[in-house]
């Protein structure tokens, strides 16, 4: 495409380029890569231990040996079921030395969805918590499957002793002491790495990760991102962020690296720069401050329900935010007044980006210049081409102003969906991506999403944004969180109805929330009701999940 129709290049930070190239030959010699230029620098924070380049790239050798040791072959697929923790690290770019392809799932998940991706994927390792119930749920989903070997994780392994015996009186319920046949401990495991490593050719084209979709429209698909498209977002992402800190960055990574976000934004841009991760293992707010804090964290990568937490807590204000270079916002919608709130509180610039798992994921992102319209989402990445196209019509590009479903194309899109054709071929049109997301661009080429194409409310013919509903009603000082979905009327077909919850949660800010819903939004937008919760339903990696909300909002219809 030439620069005419895209306009957005014009609005790059001078210091960022119009396109990029990824100098690696495959994914895992970012670690090679960076024990080569920073072995003595730290890698890795964790518990109150850490590890330097050299450290963590030995032990991601000594996995892939391992793996061999038990007859991985080139392009078997291993599963990570863990935590942030430094075992998911060495497995990650373990799997990747040996020839394997890794496959990310999140402990949470029941066993019905470990087992659907175990058998979907043809996983034959799993790296799993050996912590109750993940344990447990692993165990029974793993029945039925190709899986060989469990190697059992133990997050003590990696504590300074004082935390770990600390751990285990804590954790003494919940811990896995005895192993089944076909698993073992991760000593165990890494014991059997005696051979040298046997180094397998792959190219950018071959597969190095399959990533599952959340599922909110059906069955979970697997995106197979391959080492080329990884390779590139990672590329992409580090030029847009500008220069990193002299020493590297220092990153909390408190979002969970199994999440396509988290892996690309954190774990690959940050193996990349050579900055320090240090890993939380789960959210929790006072230990995120204290973290930030005490490590002078230059970057700090979250979900908008994170630094909604952040914003509205007076905790804190008891800790020093101020090392913060910017923050960058990802996963879902970043409401205008929270990104606000935040930057008033931490002084630190907060850019949103926008993605999907089958992009690896970022597409768009503000500049870090900080200079992005209210509720852009930024510009199109390095080599990434994005158009508006009418969603009735897909071969109209619409211009600048006017709402269509976006597309998009670059090197950061997946190669398929694992063993889906139809839904590869409903989504891939000649070298073009569906996002199945509705926005537009201004005219300086700043792409705004407006909402999901599902999630778009028709009342009366017309469409009716939930997203534009979102953000009036968060401006309302009185609102911690809202969600907008859609319930049937019998004259207008669908009407709005919002969730929400409140700050100060008294019946005398409802009838003043519902009052100003009826002032600031047009006819269209009138809401059905607004119902208040104590706190809105999350999925497991933080984002508002509206499947509930749907559920209630048709069985409060039917009552």
């Amino acid at each position: 495409m030439s620069n005419l129709t895209q306009p957005w290049l014009k609005a790059y930070p001078a210091d960022v380029p119009h396109h990029v190239v990824p100098t690696a030959p495959r994914l895992d010699a970012l670690l090679d890569h960076a024990v080569q230029r920073w072995p003595t620098r730290t890698a890795l924070g964790f518990m109150g231990r850490s590890w330097t380049y050299a450290e963590v790239h030995n032990l991601a050798e000594t996995v892939a040996r391992a793996l061999q040791a038990f007859r991985l072959k080139p392009g078997d697929r291993v599963a990570l079921c863990l935590p942030n923790c430094p075992a998911y690290v060495a497995a990650f770019f373990g799997v990747l030395k040996a020839g394997g392809v890794v496959v990310n799932l999140n402990p949470l998940y029941s066993a019905d969805e470990l087992h659907h991706m175990l058998a979907d994927s043809g996983a034959t390792h799993v790296f799993g918590l050996a912590l109750e119930p993940v344990w447990s749920k692993l165990m029974q989903a793993r029945r039925g499957t190709r899986v060989r070997h469990v190697i059992a994780v133990d997050l003590a392994t990696f504590m300074p002793l004082v935390t770990r015996l600390g751990f285990y009186v804590l954790k003494a319920s919940l811990r896995v002491y005895r192993l089944p046949h076909g698993t073992m401990a991760w000593a165990h495991f890494l014991a059997r790495a005696e051979r040298p490593l046997q180094r397998h050719r792959r190219t950018l084209r071959h597969a190095a990760v399959l990533q599952y979709t959340g599922g909110t429209t059906g069955t979970p698909k697997a995106a197979v991102l391959t080492h080329g498209s990884l390779l590139a977002n990672t590329a992409q992402v580090t030029a847009w962020l500008g220069k990193p800190h002299p020493h590297g960055d220092v990153m909390v990574a408190v979002l969970p690296l199994f999440h396509v976000f988290a892996l690309t934004a954190i774990l690959l841009m940050g193996v990349n720069t050579g900055a320090t991760l240090h890993l939380l293992p789960q959210f929790h707010l006072k230990n995120l401050l204290k973290r930030v804090e005490r490590t002078r964290a230059t970057l700090l990568p979250g979900v908008p329900a994170l630094f909604n937490a952040l914003a509205n807590s007076p905790l804190t204000r008891r800790y020093s935010l101020k090392s913060l270079r910017f923050c960058i916002s990802g996963g879902a919608p970043l409401p205008v007044v929270v990104k606000q709130r935040f930057e008033a509180l931490s002084g630190a610039t907060v850019v949103e980006g926008y993605g999907l798992t089958e992009a690896s994921p970022v597409v768009a992102c503000g500049p870090h210049t900080g200079t992005a319209p209210a509720g852009s989402v930024g510009l199109p990445l390095p080599g990434t081409a994005v158009s508006i196209r009418a969603i009735d019509n897909p071969t109209k590009v619409l211009p600048a102003g006017a709402d269509g479903e976006i597309w998009l194309q670059g090197p950061q899109t997946m190669a398929r969906y694992w063993r889906r054709p139809a839904a590869t071929n409903a989504l891939m049109h000649n070298g073009w991506m569906r996002t199945g997301d509705v926005g537009h661009f201004d005219r300086h080429g700043f792409l705004f999403v407006t909402d999901r194409l599902k999630d778009v409310i028709f009342v009366n013919g017309y469409k009716v944004f939930p997203r534009h509903v979102e953000e009036i009603l968060a401006r309302h000082p009185a609102v911690a969180e809202v969600a907008v979905v859609a319930i049937p009327h019998p004259h207008k077909g669908e009407m709005p109805t919002a969730f929400v919850s409140l700050r100060t949660p008294e019946p005398s800010v409802l009838k003043a929330l519902q009052t100003y819903a009826d002032t600031h939004l047009n006819p269209l937008e009138k809401l059905a009701d607004i119902t208040v919760l104590d706190a809105l339903p999350k999925t497991l990696v933080g984002k508002i999940d509206k499947k509930p909300l749907r559920a209630m909002a048709r069985t409060h219809v039917k009552g």
